[in-house]
């Protein structure tokens, strides 16, 4: 954990200021409501102590719990409302990255042809606005037009896929569709982490309950070692989260992510303004930030170039790739492939070590969602070892990360700590990323300083377009070492991984040039185009497509089925077992534990709470059969409660293990509300849709009705119209004003349903229904004479010199 800072520890300081009036609102509005096993609380809130509240970080507003920190209608407070573009991030309306506050509007001024640099500089009639500079006509780069403006829907968070849409929150734009950062889910509209997001702990919806945080996707009573940092509820490392990043609520935008608690751009990759850009191939930033091509130019290796050459031949956007291998444009311009895949033939393919279930690529030996197969999940608290599950982590691979066993000296996934990554190309040795033997770490990129025209000796020389980096040095033409010239670098065809025989021709991962032919180093065996040790691997143990049983070792091209001290051999196949502590195989093969048993030193003993009774385990506090003691049954009728058989009151007769009073109904042993239940709504087994409440037994929309505004039984006035689950006066109000969801602009205001500028109406002047007399008018909300008024003589704002007066609307 990073020591605090000045800069942190304000960071907090604020979100505590921010936080601590916000809570005040939970005790305003008059006593909160009580609540009990029998009386719920409304949906959304909790029962903390027999009184009826939010969860934080959610207040009340109104009847509903909001969050302040995301929510654009009750941003930092109660009715406090996001306009103009604005979203709410951590409680305050900000502008979306890069776009700045034009006039009141959220205003990207690099492609703007009003605001075009700045605020209120508009372009000459015929010219676009192109990164913040008038021009005739729109760049390679940003093809698309906007408001008089270049934009590029492939990648612009203003303008995604299409113009002025924007995306929100954390998400950015991948491929002309706004995406959440990796690690992170939407959950309506919203980027979550659901590792660690406490409403939303392993999926979309799913909160965790009181006193508990959520961990590793499941709710939990406190945070591992793994994942320290609590915030709102949930469990990060926030030296690793994109959405904590350094604290909790500090997100990582424009394309950065989380490295060691500080939001940085991925290896390679510079910070321009605020957005992450490749300077080898952005045309905007090529080499440098702000350093631009000119027109017909085209980025290569951070040089302008007049044409691509051979090893990137395909233009996207001004910039020089291969979408046979360009992540970024992989197949197409503006295909770009997730982390944990590459571009292989212009396919994008998990990276070597995951394998693909549905659309995302996962380590089976250490996912538990998906553990030596797809689909196959541990449960009841298990974690995937090796491909198995497993109660502890095996030793190889001793630490837990969301459930999945990794070795953090070596995973480059995990590289020292948890969610720790290194950037492709870097290894991971002794918990550290580095780059391989020969290769330079510039901006985390692994870099060949002898013959890179961007890193040409060192992270800080940069080689002009008319010269090429060959020994380390800028020069004119290629050395003898290394005669060829291949993609504007100077190489050696017969020793080049890269270009090994011919430019452009690529050894496969852990082949080696050798005399212009790619072969497999001294000691390994080509099998599916990888480079193998047959002496060690598993899956080739002796030759290529032997694989080992499972359990056992691969030693001198053999299978062998010698276990570690401590453990047992349990066939078929090779299994290693510890039989001192397996549920599976306690105190010996395939001896099994029973169902709420565990194994301990070779013992089938109970989980704590629980009694064993005969050869199973019970809670003798609730047990029917074993009441307090083993063997103690409780009669018909009666439920066990604290060790004590009792006998349920007439009026609410036993369901399962609870006494269930009317109006409830009991089916297969459960106590049901067939009022308020929206799983069970008016019958049993009845769901309502998503956005539904059950309300007196019916499904009703809470966002649009009348009977029930944002909650059950909340009904609106008779001028009123429910509107996103708030009572509203559709003639007052200027967020709706005549219709749900109909905004007035800025500057106006609602008057009997209609929109209005009260300066200038004459009709409503200054205020709704204040008419000006016939031979007025109204000028910046008051009635006037413009025939004998000295500041509006004629016209409105039309002022006369000092000391002359206004006759029949004219000055002398």
């Amino acid at each position: 954990m990073q020591k605090p800072t000045l800069k942190r520890c304000a960071r907090w300081i604020g979100l505590f200021l921010l936080w601590f009036p916000l809570a005040q609102v939970l005790s305003c509005g008059g006593t909160p409501p009580l609540c009990s096993e029998e009386k719920p609380c409304p949906q959304g809130q909790i029962c903390d102590q027999g009184v009826c509240r939010c969860k934080p970080p959610s207040i009340l507003c109104g009847e509903a719990c909001i969050d302040p920190y995301n929510n654009n209608l009750h941003c930092g407070q109660c009715d406090q409302s996001c306009t103009q573009g604005t979203q709410c991030f951590l409680g305050q309306c900000q502008c979306p990255l890069g776009q700045r506050l034009c006039n009141g509007d959220c205003t990207d001024i690099n492609a703007h042809s009003q605001h075009c640099g700045g605020c209120n500089q508009p372009c000459p009639s015929g010219q676009v606005c192109s990164r913040g500079v008038c021009e005739p006509t729109c760049p390679n780069s940003t093809p698309n037009t906007c408001n008089g403006g270049c934009v590029n829907f492939k990648t612009s968070n203003a303008h995604c896929g299409k113009c002025d849409a924007s995306c929100a929150g954390a998400s950015s734009c991948l491929d002309g569709a706004c995406t959440c950062p990796v690690g992170s889910i939407s959950c309506d509209g919203e980027c979550v982490d659901a590792e660690g997001d406490n409403q939303h702990c392993g999926g979309c919806g799913k909160t965790c309950s009181s006193g508990q945080v959520c961990a590793e996707g499941r709710c939990q009573p406190q945070c591992p070692p793994t994942y320290p940092d609590l915030c709102f509820g949930g469990c990060f490392s926030t030296q690793q989260s994109n959405l904590h990043c350094g604290s909790c609520g500090v997100r990582c935008l424009g394309g950065k992510r989380c490295f060691d608690g500080q939001c940085i751009c991925p290896g390679g990759q510079v910070d321009c303004n605020g957005q992450c850009v490749d300077p080898r191939t952005n045309h905007q930033h090529c080499g440098a930030c702000g350093r631009s091509c000119s027109t017909g130019q085209v980025c290569s290796d951070g040089r302008c170039l007049l044409e691509c050459p051979g090893q990137s031949p395909d233009i996207c956007f001004g910039g020089c790739f291969s979408l046979k291998s360009s992540g970024a444009n992989c197949g197409a311009c503006g295909k770009t492939c997730p982390l944990d895949e590459s571009c292989d033939q212009s396919q994008c393919q998990c990276v070597q070590g995951l394998s693909r279930c549905g659309d995302t690529c996962f380590d089976l030996q250490a996912t538990r969602q998906h553990c030596g197969s797809c689909g196959t999940a541990c449960t009841d608290g298990k974690k995937c070892g090796k491909g198995s599950c497993v109660s502890s982590c095996p030793q190889e691979t001793p630490t837990d990360c969301n459930g999945g066993c990794i070795n953090t000296q070596t995973n480059p996934r995990h590289c020292g700590a948890c969610d720790r990554r290194c950037e492709p190309g870097q290894l991971c040795q002794s918990g550290k990323c580095v780059c391989p033997k020969g290769r330079l770490d510039c901006r985390r990129a692994c870099i060949d300083p002898t013959t890179d025209n961007l890193y040409c000796g060192g992270c800080f020389t940069t080689c002009p377009a008319d010269k090429i980096c060959q020994s380390s040095s800028c020069e004119l033409t290629c050395s003898s070492s290394q005669p060829d010239l291949c993609a504007g670098t100077c190489v050696n065809v017969q020793s080049n991984n890269q270009h090994c025989g011919a430019c452009g021709k690529a050894c496969k991962p852990g082949q080696e040039c050798i005399q212009g032919q790619c072969s497999c180093p001294q000691g390994t065996t080509l099998c599916n185009d990888q480079c193998i040790d047959t002496q060690t691997n598993l899956s080739h143990c002796g030759g290529c497509g032997k694989e080992c049983d499972k359990g056992c070792r691969c030693q001198a091209g053999q299978c062998t089925a010698s276990c570690p001290t401590g453990q047992t051999l349990c066939g078929p196949g090779c299994q290693c077992i510890d039989t001192q502590n397996d549920s599976q195989h306690c105190g010996g093969c395939y001896q099994a534990c029973g169902t709420a048993q565990s194994c301990s030193q070779g013992q089938c003993v109970c989980t704590a709470g629980l009694t064993q009774c005969g050869g199973s385990c019970h809670d003798t506090a609730t047990s029917l059969q074993h009441c307090g003691a083993c063997n103690n049954k409780c009669q018909s009728g009666e439920r066990c409660e604290q060790g004590t058989c009792q006998r349920c009151p007439k009026d609410a007769p036993l369901c399962g293990s609870q006494c269930c009073p009317a109006p409830f109904v009991c089916s297969n042993n459960q106590c049901l509300s067939l009022d308020s239940d929206p799983n069970h709504c008016g019958q049993v087994n009845t769901s309502c849709k998503a956005g539904e409440l059950c309300c007196q037994k019916q499904c009703v929309t809470v966002a649009t009705n009348n009977q029930h505004c944002g909650f059950c039984g909340k009904t609106c006035g008779q001028d009123e119209m429910c509107c996103a689950g708030t009572c509203t006066d559709l003639q007052k109000d200027t967020n709706h004003c005549g219709a749900c969801g109909f905004t007035c602009r800025k500057g106006q205001l609602c008057c009997s349903g209609a929109c209005l500028d009260l300066q200038t109406d004459a009709k409503n002047c200054g205020s709704c229904g204040k008419a000006c007399p016939t031979n007025q008018a109204c000028c910046a909300g008051s009635c006037v004479d413009l025939q004998t008024d000295a500041k509006h003589c004629g016209t409105c704002g039309k002022v006369c010199q000092v000391g002359d007066p206004c006759q029949q609307g004219s000055c002398p």
